[in-house]
């Protein structure tokens, strides 16, 4: 999710009714918050979740709960992996065009835009 940042200020400047397709600014994915974040940076929820997905004749050949301490590892190494990546990687080479507010909304301040994001491959880098 992209709350409300200033991606397109040239699209939101475009003097016309109609935007051309025009670059975003690159932004750090980390100020892109996600509903699902705590579970990947959470290791003892994403521990638990491979927990119950697996099979339950594993789990009963296994007295000992080794598996667990296995997922334990996993997930911990997942998440700081995750955590750390997410400030390393940048949404970019987003494009937006289409419908844009008259100059007027500009003038007075308010918000601009109306278009929409193109959908071109390669957005995270």
């Amino acid at each position: 999710m992209i709350p409300g940042l200033p991606l397109y200020p040239a699209f939101a400047a475009f003097p016309g009714p109609m935007a051309p397709p025009m670059p975003g600014v690159p932004v750090p994915l980390i100020a892109c918050p996600s509903a699902m974040a705590s579970e990947i940076f959470a290791p003892s929820s994403m521990k638990s979740a491979m927990i119950d997905a697996l099979d339950g004749g594993l789990k009963q050949k296994d007295p000992e709960k080794q598996h667990e301490a296995l997922f334990e590892a996993i997930a911990t190494a997942l998440s700081l992996g995750s955590s750390s990546g997410l400030r390393r990687r940048w949404c970019s080479s987003c494009w937006a065009r289409g419908r844009s507010r008259p100059s007027a909304a500009l003038r007075a301040g308010g918000p601009r835009g109306g278009g929409d994001n193109l959908a071109i491959p390669g957005h995270l880098m």
